[in-house]
C-alpha cells in the first residue's frame, strides 16, 4: 500500500474514534516520519526480504485501535465515565455555589449592616435581591460545571452522551434546590434559606427552580450539539 494512502486511512480511523485533535496530530507526525523514512531509505537485497514499515505497523484499523486503547488507559475520565460525569458534577456544583454565596454574600451582609445602609435592611426589595443573588450563585456554578465537564469530555474523547449526562444531573440537582428570603423587622432577623425539594416536578415548582433547571440543561445540549460528528455526518462550524 502507498504510504500516503496508509496515513490517510489511519487519520480517518483515528477521527472516527473521537480522539482529541492534538493527540491525533502528534501521533500522525510520529508515524509519518517513521513510515516515510522507512519507505525512502534504500534497502539491500537482504533487507528487501524483511517486512517493510507498513507491514510491521499493521493495518490502519489495528494501529488506530491500539492508539485508542493507549489514550483511554491514561485518562481517569475515559476509564470511569460514570463517576466522572455522573457523580462529580453535582458535588462540584454544591461546592462552587457555596463558595460564591459565602464569599461575596458575607461581604454584602457586612456592608448592609453599616450605617446608613442598615436602614435598607427592612426594605421589601431586599428579600427579592437576596433570593436573586442565591439563584445567581446556583446558576453560575452550574454553568461553570457544565462547561468544564464538556471540555473534559472533548479532551478525553468520550462519547457525547457523557457530557450530556453531566448536564442532566447538574440540572436535576439545581432544579430541585428551592430558595427563600425574608426581610428584617424590628422583632425578627432577616432570613435566607436554601433547601432540597422532595420532588422536582410538577408540584411545588417555582420560577427560580425552572431557571436553575433549564439553563445548565440548555447549555449542555448546545455545547454537545456543537461537538464534531463522526463518519462524515457533519462537523462543528
Amino acid at each position: 500500500m502507498d504510504p500516503h494512502q496508509w496515513l490517510n486511512d489511519l487519520r480517518t480511523q483515528l477521527q472516527t474514534r473521537r480522539l482529541p485533535r492534538r493527540y491525533v496530530a502528534r501521533l500522525m507526525r510520529e508515524l509519518s516520519d517513521h513510515v516515510t523514512d522507512g519507505w525512502e531509505r534504500p534497502m539491500s537485497k537482504d533487507a528487501q526480504l524483511r517486512p517493510g514499515p507498513l507491514e510491521r505497523l499493521g493495518s490502519p484499523h489495528d494501529v488506530a485501535e491500539s492508539a485508542e486503547r493507549e489514550f483511554r488507559s491514561r485518562s481517569f475520565a475515559a476509564r470511569h465515565p460514570v463517576w466522572t460525569f455522573g457523580l462529580f458534577p453535582p458535588l462540584l456544583v454544591l461546592v462552587l455555589a457555596l463558595a460564591f454565596f459565602v464569599g461575596p454574600g458575607v461581604l454584602l451582609d457586612e456592608l448592609f449592616s453599616l450605617p446608613p445602609l442598615d436602614e435598607y435592611e427592612t426594605s421589601p426589595w431586599v428579600p427579592i435581591l437576596a433570593q436573586a443573588y442565591i439563584v445567581g450563585c446556583i446558576v453560575l456554578a452550574s454553568v461553570l460545571v457544565v462547561t468544564a465537564f464538556s471540555r473534559l469530555a472533548k479532551r478525553c474523547g468520550v462519547a457525547r452522551r457523557w457530557p450530556m449526562t453531566a448536564a442532566v444531573v447538574t440540572s436535576l440537582l439545581c432544579g430541585s434546590l428551592w430558595t427563600s428570603a425574608t426581610a428584617k423587622t424590628p422583632e425578627h432577623m432577616g432570613t435566607v434559606m436554601v433547601g432540597l425539594s422532595g420532588s422536582l416536578w410538577p408540584t411545588g415548582i417555582t420560577f427560580p427552580q425552572v431557571v436553575q433547571f433549564a439553563i445548565p440543561l440548555a447549555l449542555g445540549a448546545w455545547i454537545t450539539r456543537r461537538r464534531p460528528f463522526v463518519d462524515g455526518l457533519r462537523t462543528a462550524p
